[in-house]
C-alpha cells in the first residue's frame, strides 16, 4: 500500500487584508509517486496553494501535512517541522526569477546541495548532471542576470534536480519554455515518477494535464473535481484556436520595416559577449499579423525592444511607419506610441499603486485625460478579462500572475498603437483568457493594427498570417524577406561619433552579482574570508567617523581598489551605486519637512513654514555619501565572490557566537539578501524604466525630473518585495 505524501485536510486561507478566501475548504491526499496535476482558472488559488505546503505562506495549523520518508506527518504551520518538510520537497516557482539566489548558473545549481552538506565531488556531480538535463552545460559560467524568461526557468529546474527531493512542487514550470523544451521537461517528468518521485504539478495546459495520472481543479478557491486527468479532460469541450478570415493587410504598405539590424548587448564588463541579432531583415505589411518563433535565448525579445526603440540597432536600421529609429529628427516617444510595447515579464511592466492608474500610464503620456482617459482604461481592461469595477483600485502585486500579464497587456492596449509588439502574451493563461486574448488580438487586426507576437505556443503561431523563426539571432524561416522600402542614410552606417539615446544607456555597463568571477584578478582570488572582513571594517568606518572628508576618501579608495586589483572601470562603478537614487531622495524629503532643534545655521531654502538649513543639508550630504561608499564597497565585493563563498566566510567568523545563543542564521541570510539587494536594486530600476519609456515616458527636459520622480516609489517598494522574495528562496532552497 502506497505510503501518504502530502494531505490537505480543510484548507481555508485569507490574505492579508482579503475578505474573501484564497483556498476555501480544501481537501486531498497525495500518495507517494503520484504524479497530480492543479488546474484551475487565473486567480483560483493554485500558487497559494503550493505556497501553503513549501511555507511560503503559512496556513492554519492541523490542515496542510507533508509526511516524511518514516511516514510522520510534518504540519506545514509549525516552524520547526518547515526545516524538515524543505528537506523532502523541492519548489519551481511560478517566476523563475525569485528562485535564483546566486550569480552564475553553476553557483545556482549548487546552492542547494551544497546546504544538504554533500561533499565537493557529489556536488559537482549533481550540478553537471542537473544542468545536461536541461542543455545548459555550456552556460555553467553565464551570469544569471544575462539570461533569458526561457533559461531561467531551465535553470530553476535545473536547481530543484540536483537537490535530488522525493516531492516536487512545480508552479506552471515549463510556461516560458519553447515547444522543444517542453517535449524534453515532460520526458524528465516521466522518467522522474520512474525513479518514485512524488509530482505535484500546477499547470494550464491540457497535454500535459493528460500525462498525469490524476487532476485537481480549483475554481474560486474550491475543488471543484478530483480525480483521473483523462475523465476530467474529456469531460470539457476543448477549445482552440480559430484563424478568422481577418487576412486584410495590405501588403503595399508598411508599418515596421528591419533592413540588415545587427546588435550586441554591450556590457563591456561581461567576458561572455555575443551578437544577439545578426541581419535581421523583414518588411511588416500593415494590419498583418506575425508571430515571431524561436529557442529560449534566440533572439525574439531583443527583436521586439529594437522595434520599440528601447535599444538602437548596431548596424543596419529599423523603420518604424516610415521612420527611422536612428534619424534625430524622429520623436522616439511618438514612435512608441505607435509601437507599443508589452514585455515578457508583467511584473516588470506594473509599477503603479493601483490597476486602473498603471493602465492608465501610457494614454496619459500620450495626452489624453478626463472623461476620454477613464472610457480608455475601461474598455482596455475590460478587453483583457479585467472588470474595471472589480480590478481598478487593486495593488498589482495582489494579482496572480495571469492577472499580472492581462494587466500589463491592458496598458499596451490602452496606448491604441498601430503596431503591438508582444511578448509571450498568452504565458501563463488560463484556456479562456488564452482565447480572450487571441480573440482580442484578431479584433485588432482587423481594425487595420499590426501584430507581431513572440511566442512558444504553436497554436498561437499558426493562427497568425505569418510565422517567422529565429534561431540563434538569425532568421532563417521568413516569408517577409520582400522588395524592402529604401534604406535609409543610416543603414549599414558604420560607428556614428554621437549616437542617439533611448534613456537605457545608463543601466548598460552597471555593476551585477558575479560579473568578474570569469575575469582573473587579485580580488577575485583574493581569500573570501578576508574580503569579508576587510569590507566590514570599511563600511563601519565610513559610517562612524563623521567628517564629511572621511567616508569621501573611503569611497575614492574602494574605487581606486577596484579599478587597480579588480579590473572594474570607475564607470562601472559609478553606475552600481545607482541604488542610492530612492534612498536619497527620501533622505532628502526628510531632511526638508523635519528640523533638527538648535539649528541655528543658514536657511537655504523656505517653502511656507518648511526650511533647509546648511545643517540639514550638510547631514544630507554626509549620508548620502555614506551610502554611496557603503553600496560600492558591498557591489565590489559582490561582483567577485561567489555567494556560496559569502555565506561559508560569514558563518565561519559568526560560528563561535552560536554558543552564546547568537542567531547566526539569521545573520548569515541578511548577509546574503543584502549582497544580492544593490544587483536587484539595478534590475529592477532597469525594468521600471524600461516598462516606463516604452508607454511614452519622456526623459529630456521637465519629462527627465517627472519620470525620475516617477522612479523612486514603485523601485523602493519593489526592492523591498523582492529582497523578502529572494530571502524566502534561500530558506526554500534548503539553507539552515
Amino acid at each position: 500500500m502506497s505510503k501518504l505524501r502530502i494531505k490537505i485536510d480543510g484548507l481555508t486561507f485569507f490574505h492579508e487584508k482579503s475578505k474573501t478566501p484564497s483556498l476555501n475548504n480544501v481537501s486531498f491526499e497525495i500518495k507517494d509517486n503520484e504524479y497530480v496535476c492543479i488546474m484551475g482558472a487565473n486567480g483560483s488559488g493554485k500558487s497559494t496553494l503550493l505556497s501553503c505546503i513549501n511555507g511560503l505562506e503559512t496556513p492554519p495549523g492541523g490542515t496542510c501535512f507533508v509526511y516524511n520518508s518514516e511516514g510522520r506527518p510534518l504540519d506545514c504551520s509549525k516552524e520547526e517541522d518547515l526545516i524538515l518538510i524543505r528537506q523532502y520537497s523541492g519548489t519551481v516557482m511560478q517566476n523563475p526569477e525569485n528562485q535564483i539566489v546566486s550569480s552564475t548558473v553553476e553557483e545556482d545549481v549548487a546552492f542547494t546541495p551544497e546546504n544538504q552538506g554533500l561533499g565537493r565531488n557529489e556536488v559537482e556531480h549533481r550540478v553537471s548532471s542537473a544542468l545536461a538535463a536541461v542543455n545548459m552545460e555550456d552556460m555553467r559560467l553565464c551570469n544569471t542576470g544575462s539570461l533569458s524568461g526561457g533559461q531561467k526557468q531551465r535553470l530553476a529546474i535545473a536547481g530543484i534536480l540536483a537537490f535530488n527531493a522525493d516531492v516536487l512542487l512545480l508552479d506552471e514550470p515549463d510556461s516560458m519554455l519553447d515547444p522543444q523544451a517542453k517535449a524534453e521537461f515532460n520526458t524528465l517528468i516521466s522518467n522522474l515518477i520512474l525513479e518514485g518521485k512524488t509530482i505535484l504539478r500546477i499547470t494550464h495546459n491540457i497535454e500535459d494535464a493528460l500525462l498525469a495520472n490524476r487532476c485537481i481543479v480549483l475554481n474560486k478557491g474550491s475543488v471543484v473535481y478530483d480525480g483521473p486527468s483523462a475523465t476530467y479532460i474529456n469531460q470539457q469541450k476543448k477549445n482552440t484556436y480559430t484563424k478568422k478570415n481577418n487576412s486584410n493587410f495590405d501588403s503595399s504598405k508598411s508599418t515596421l520595416v528591419f533592413n540588415d539590424v545587427c546588435y550586441t548587448y554591450k556590457k563591456e564588463i561581461n567576458a561572455l559577449r555575443k551578437a544577439y541579432v545578426k541581419n535581421i531583415s523583414f518588411n511588416a505589411p500593415a494590419g498583418a499579423s506575425i508571430a515571431l518563433t524561436g529557442r529560449s535565448g534566440s533572439g525574439k525579445s531583443t527583436v521586439l525592444r529594437l522595434a520599440n526603440a528601447l535599444i538602437l540597432p548596431d548596424f543596419g536600421d529599423v523603420l518604424v511607419l516610415g521612420r527611422s529609429v536612428l534619424d534625430k529628427k524622429t520623436d522616439l516617444n511618438l514612435l512608441k506610441f505607435n509601437a507599443a510595447l508589452a514585455v515578457q515579464n508583467p511584473e516588470s511592466a506594473l509599477f503603479e499603486n493601483f490597476v486602473c492608474d498603471d493602465v492608465a500610464y501610457g494614454p496619459r503620456n500620450k495626452g489624453v485625460k478626463g472623461k476620454a482617459l477613464l472610457a480608455t482604461v475601461k474598455a482596455a481592461m475590460e478587453s483583457c478579462g479585467l472588470p474595471y469595477d472589480v480590478y481598478a483600485n487593486r495593488n498589482p502585486c495582489t494579482l496572480s500572475g495571469g492577472e499580472k500579464r492581462r494587466a500589463a497587456l491592458a496598458g499596451i492596449i490602452a496606448m491604441d498603437a498601430q503596431v503591438y509588439l508582444l511578448d509571450e502574451p498568452t504565458a501563463g493563461l488560463d484556456m479562456e483568457n488564452t482565447l480572450r486574448i487571441t480573440a482580442l488580438l484578431e479584433e485588432l487586426k482587423a481594425s487595420g493594427k499590426t501584430i507581431v507576437a513572440a511566442t512558444h505556443s504553436q497554436e498561437l503561431a499558426e493562427s497568425q498570417d505569418f510565422l517567422l523563426e529565429i534561431r540563434d539571432g538569425e532568421l532563417v524561416k521568413n516569408p517577409l524577406l520582400q522588395t524592402r522600402e529604401k534604406t535609409s542614410v543610416f543603414a549599414g552606417a558604420e560607428k556614428k561619433k554621437k549616437r542617439r539615446k533611448t534613456g537605457m544607456e545608463f543601466f548598460n555597463g552597471s555593476l551585477l552579482t558575479g560579473d568578474f568571477l570569469d575575469q582573473p584578478s587579485l580580488l577575485r582570488d583574493m581569500n573570501a574570508k578576508f574580503k569579508f572582513i576587510s569590507m566590514l571594517i570599511l563600511g563601519f568606518l565610513a559610517l562612524a567617523i563623521k567628517p564629511i572628508l572621511f567616508p569621501l576618501c573611503i569611497g575614492v579608495f574602494s574605487a581606486v581598489c577596484g579599478c587597480a586589483f579588480g579590473k572594474i572601470k570607475l564607470k562601472n562603478q559609478i553606475q552600481g551605486i545607482i541604488g542610492i537614487f530612492p534612498i536619497s531622495v527620501i533622505l532628502f524629503i526628510f531632511q526638508f519637512v523635519f528640523s533638527h532643534q538648535n539649528d541655528t545655521s543658514w536657511i537655504l531654502l523656505r517653502i511656507w513654514r518648511i526650511t533647509l538649513t546648511a545643517q540639514e543639508m550638510s547631514i544630507f550630504t554626509r549620508t548620502v555619501i555614506q551610502f554611496a561608499a557603503i553600496m560600492n564597497i558591498i557591489t565590489l565585493y559582490a561582483a567577485v565572490t561567489p555567494m556560496r563563498e559569502t555565506l561559508a566566510s560569514v558563518k565561519s567568523i559568526m560560528q563561535p557566537l552560536s554558543k552564546f545563543g547568537f542567531p547566526v542564521n539569521d545573520v548569515v541570510l541578511a548577509c546574503g539578501v543584502t549582497f544580492r539587494f544593490v544587483p536587484i536594486l539595478i534590475a529592477e530600476g532597469r525594468r521600471i524604466t524600461e516598462a516606463q519609456l516604452s508607454r511614452g515616458a519622456r526623459l529630456t527636459g521637465k519629462g527627465r525630473i517627472k519620470t525620475a520622480i516617477s522612479l523612486v516609489l514603485p523601485l523602493f517598494l519593489r526592492t523591498l518585495e523582492r529582497s523578502q522574495i529572494l530571502a524566502a528562496a534561500i530558506v526554500l532552497r534548503g539553507y539552515r
